[in-house]
């Protein structure tokens, strides 16, 4: 979605400079309150009431998991069912991780974590070699990984919310 957005942004307004950071939630949102940066893009963490923000979208998760787990041939499962699975998680301060501790307890998650990662496609990667499940959004894995994983819907249906979000105490360009 982002680089769609950045590419159309770029070709609208070329003489505004871009300079785009990578991070988690946490960390971006926390440079956006430091005025390090003017604008972040966050998935899963709601803005921090200091900060002005527009949801641009939410997104559902599915759980990933290799083609041979016992689990990849259900059309859909509960997180009751998933409480002795290995997980593979995105980095601490990731909002997608604040929607999986909504439905596992963090002490439980936290003996059950194999691994973090802040790159999606190493997370999915490790599912496909059965290192552990995962949750992703479900339009990069069906962009991604339809034949390497198997996607599993939750009866939950999580899902992650995408926000922009900007100081309001600051200039910010009508761009």
């Amino acid at each position: 979605y982002f680089s769609m957005i950045i590419a159309v942004f770029s070709k609208s307004f070329p003489h505004v400079e871009l300079k785009i950071l990578e991070g988690d939630s946490g960390q971006l949102l926390g440079k956006t309150l430091a005025g390090e940066i003017d604008v972040c893009a966050v998935f899963g963490q709601k803005p921090d009431s200091m900060l002005e923000y527009w949801k641009i979208f939410d997104e559902p998760l599915v759980l990933i998991v290799p083609k041979a787990h016992p689990l990849a041939s259900k059309e859909s499962l509960s997180f009751t069912e998933l409480q002795e699975e290995k997980w593979i998680l995105y980095t601490d301060g990731a909002g997608i991780n604040q929607v999986i501790q909504d439905y596992i307890l963090p002490d439980q998650l936290a003996k059950q974590t194999l691994c973090q990662s802040g790159q999606w496609d190493f997370i999915a990667e490790l599912v496909n070699h059965g290192a552990g499940v995962a949750l992703l959004p479900k339009s990069i894995c069906q962009r991604y990984y339809k034949k390497e994983i198997a996607m599993v819907e939750l009866i939950e249906q999580p899902k992650v919310s995408s926000y922009l979000a900007w100081r309001t105490d600051r200039y910010l360009s009508q761009a």
